[in-house]
């Protein structure tokens, strides 16, 4: 199973954020597969699937597909358009993984 956060010898990728780059600027699709799928995948529904999680987390809620929309992308009743990268993505594309904080533990902090 792939997780949100992928080790290599140099740094952490933030799957999230790996895959609307991917998505949006070009790049191989299939790597963005689990590998134990062993590249068993339509590309098409791949790309198409990515596209839709982009729009799906847009900052602007108002961009964002409604759910009944999303069925008629992945079925392929409506065309879709390539989507921005969302900003709070691009923080964490650009951002280096040992400044990146995911969450805080409340009960740790100060009163």
């Amino acid at each position: 199973m792939r997780g949100n956060t992928e080790l290599s010898a140099d740094d952490a990728t933030f799957f999230p954020s790996l895959a609307a780059s991917v998505t949006v600027n070009g790049g191989d699709i299939s790597g963005l597969l689990d590998p134990s799928l062993n590249g068993d995948a339509d590309e098409e529904e791949v790309s198409k699937i990515c596209i839709v999680a982009c729009w799906c987390v847009q900052d602007d809620e108002h961009m964002r597909p409604s759910m009944s929309r999303v069925v008629q992308i992945l079925e392929g009743v409506v065309a879709v358009s390539s989507p921005p990268i969302p900003q709070g993505l691009k923080v964490l594309l650009a951002a280096k993984p040992e400044h990146i904080v995911f969450y805080t533990d409340s009960s740790t902090t100060a009163n």
